[in-house]
């Protein structure tokens, strides 16, 4: 069609040429022609009107086969809308032809989807439904071994209070039996339970610390007296019974300097008994105690009477 429409356009531009050059051919002829001065007139109008059949002659030429030129065009262009119109048809059966076939693949497509999908959900109810099944089960099952553990434990938790029961009951047995086999070893001794016998007296070694008058009160309470040592072997046995300070007997509250055992006998202040340079009454120190020394032999040491010490009580048997 492009082909058509470049070739009428090119045999117009030619047509267009042609008039232009016989027009100017015509004008040259007319010049060319023109009578020059002493030529005869009637010979030169015969022969320019010659001339003038000659260009029209040629005129007509171009315009029959123009004519003839343009009829084939003519039945070109109308073959030409033909093929166009059959073309425009063509398309739009193809483009309706594809639309059918698009809209078939997708409705395919989607039943396909719609099926494996339906497919897909009847699994996972089958799959989830097993899996609630099996934890439902195991659940069950560990419901009931936890309740039978907790059951078992119970009984235990009961056995060993009931053990702990027994258990109390025989070491409170236990203990009045060793109470009353105490109280008969005391009865065979000289000495009562927890004191010490030497050289026909008996000692009581305390455990915890008191100052000097509540210690005195403790052993008149057990109708004794704080220790009153007097002799070598009472010293030194004393001394291998006890590892801290201990009260003793002997004070000078009544005369001060005047150092008195309770039973009123005084106290040797030349003997070995002192530590060196005691008593000195440093600091209002009425009271006497043994002074432990871990390396040396214990010396007799006055101090305050508000001290806390332990205590050593004494009596006869």
């Amino acid at each position: 069609m492009i082909g058509a429409v470049g070739s009428m356009a090119d045999n117009a531009y030619g047509n267009s040429d042609f008039h232009q050059q016989t027009g100017k051919r015509k004008h040259r002829d007319r010049e060319r022609y023109q009578a020059p001065a002493g030529v005869d007139d009637e010979d030169d109008e015969a022969d320019y009107e010659n001339i003038e059949d000659s260009i029209e002659m040629e005129e007509k030429k171009p315009n029959q086969t123009e004519a003839f030129k343009e009829e084939p065009k003519t039945q070109a262009a109308t073959n030409h809308n033909v093929c166009g119109t059959k073309s425009i048809v063509f398309l739009y059966v193809l483009l309706i032809a594809s639309s059918v076939m698009w809209a078939a693949l997708l409705s395919l497509l989607f039943v396909k989807c719609t099926a494996e999908i339906q497919t897909l959900k009847t699994l996972l109810t089958e799959k989830g439904s097993a899996e609630i099944q099996n934890l439902q089960t195991l659940l069950q099952e560990k419901d009931s071994q936890l309740s039978s553990n907790v059951r078992n434990l119970e009984k235990d938790i009961s056995s060993l209070k009931t053990k702990d029961s027994q258990l109390s009951t025989n070491v409170r047995n236990l203990e009045t039996e060793i109470s009353s086999l105490k109280t008969k070893v005391c009865d065979f001794r000289t000495c009562p339970c927890d004191w010490q016998e030497f050289s026909g007296k008996c000692y009581y070694f305390s455990k915890g610390e008191r100052d000097w008058q509540k210690a005195k009160e403790f052993c008149y309470n057990q109708d004794a007296v704080l220790a009153m040592v007097k002799t070598q072997q009472e010293l030194d046995y004393i001394r291998g019974k006890i590892t801290s300070n201990h009260w003793l007997g002997l004070s000078d509250l009544d005369t001060e300097g005047a150092w008195k055992w309770l039973d009123g006998d005084s106290v040797n202040l030349q003997s070995g008994f002192w530590d060196t340079n005691e008593p000195n009454n440093s600091g209002n120190e009425d009271c006497g105690q043994l002074k432990f020394f871990a390396s040396l032999p214990h010396k007799l040491n006055d101090v305050s009477c508000t001290i806390n010490y332990r205590w050593i009580c004494q009596k006869l048997l």
